[in-house]
C-alpha cells in the first residue's frame, strides 16, 4: 500500500509518497497546478508498478483550489481522500508528528493512519471514502 500526500497551493504543488511502513518511497517533488503538472504527477504515480487499490491519495479541502487535482485524479480512478484543513491543523499539533518537518510527509503519515475503513459485503466490495 502507498500512501501520497499532496500539499495543496495556488500555483504549484508538492507530493511525496510513503509505503506501509512509513518509508519515503519518492521524495518531495513540486508539480505544476495544470494540465502538464497533474501530468507529471501521474507518471510518478505510474511508476510505483501497483493497482489503483494499492495506493491513497490524501489533499486538504483548501478553498477551490484542490478541486482540478481531485477531478483528474478521480478521472483516472485513483482513490482521493479529502481531509478538513482544521482537522490537519490539529493533527499537526500532536506529540508524535512534531518531529515531521515537511507538510507533504505529513499528509502522507495522516492518510495512513486515517484511512477510510473499508466495508466488505460477499456479493461485492464497496469502499465509503468520507471527507475526514
Amino acid at each position: 500500500m502507498f500512501y501520497v500526500g499532496i500539499d495543496i497551493a495556488k500555483k504549484e504543488h508538492v507530493a511525496c509518497v510513503m509505503r506501509e511502513d512509513n518509508l519515503l518511497e519518492i521524495k518531495p517533488f513540486v508539480f505544476s497546478a495544470s494540465q502538464n503538472g497533474f501530468k507529471k504527477l501521474l507518471v510518478q504515480l505510474q511508476s510505483l508498478s501497483c493497482g489503483l487499490d494499492d495506493i491513497i491519495i490524501g489533499m486538504e479541502a483548501t478553498g477551490l483550489l484542490f478541486e482540478n487535482l481531485y477531478r483528474y485524479l478521480q478521472k483516472f480512478s485513483y482513490r482521493v481522500v479529502l481531509l478538513n484543513p482544521y482537522q490537519s491543523a490539529k493533527f499537526r499539533e500532536m506529540d508524535t508528528m512534531k518531529r515531521v518537518k515537511s507538510d507533504v510527509k505529513r499528509r502522507a503519515k495522516m492518510y495512513h493512519r486515517r484511512q477510510p475503513k473499508m466495508y466488505h459485503d460477499d456479493r461485492e466490495r464497496s469502499c465509503y471514502n468520507p471527507v475526514i
